[in-house]
């Protein structure tokens, strides 16, 4: 663990994605807001594809819209709130989403059962879960050391590092 007098650079290059311009907890934030409109889109279009009502439809509409709110909400606290655990179920979902599509290809190959639109989006669904789940960790490390280190804010002026408290040990 850091010492509370350590120094946190929250502008590390290892806290920023897509190509060094923008940090982790933004975009984990912009990925839980977009991943969260679209499951509601996803649901919204699921409820609308049988025009017929059903109870078996509603609740599974109902605990699959929990569910979702659930993973994509916590992403967003975790982020919002500065706690890394909450970033576990956002991780494991798309863990689990890796490896669907992972068997998924897999299944379609082997058995030369699929189509060349569904293996495309399945590949590329693959390779983006690839990138989020690494821009979801380093978020989670960001704010893991963000907590260890006490949250000791810097600022830059004219090159010089201005620090609001003293690097020298008290002698008692």
């Amino acid at each position: 663990m850091n010492s509370p007098t350590a120094i946190f650079d929250s502008q590390n290059p290892k806290y920023k994605c897509c190509f060094g311009k923008v940090h982790v907890k933004t975009a984990t934030k912009w990925i839980c807001v977009l991943y969260f409109i679209l499951a509601i889109l996803f649901v919204c279009f699921l409820g609308l594809e049988d025009l017929e009502f059903s109870w078996i439809l509603f609740f599974a509409i109902l605990i699959g819209s929990s569910i979702d709110c659930f993973i994509f909400g916590s992403g967003f606290y975790a982020v919002k709130k500065e706690k890394p655990k909450w970033l576990f179920p956002f991780l494991l979902a798309f863990v689990l989403s890796l490896f669907f599509d992972g068997y998924c290809i897999g299944y379609d190959l082997i058995n030369k059962s699929y189509e060349d639109a569904w293996i495309i989006f399945d590949i590329v669904d693959f390779i983006l879960s690839i990138w989020i789940i690494n821009v979801v960790y380093n978020c989670y490390q960001y704010l893991i050391a963000k907590n260890q280190s006490g949250c000791l804010p810097m600022s830059f002026s004219n090159k010089t590092i201005i620090i609001p408290f003293s690097l020298e040990e008290e002698t008692v």
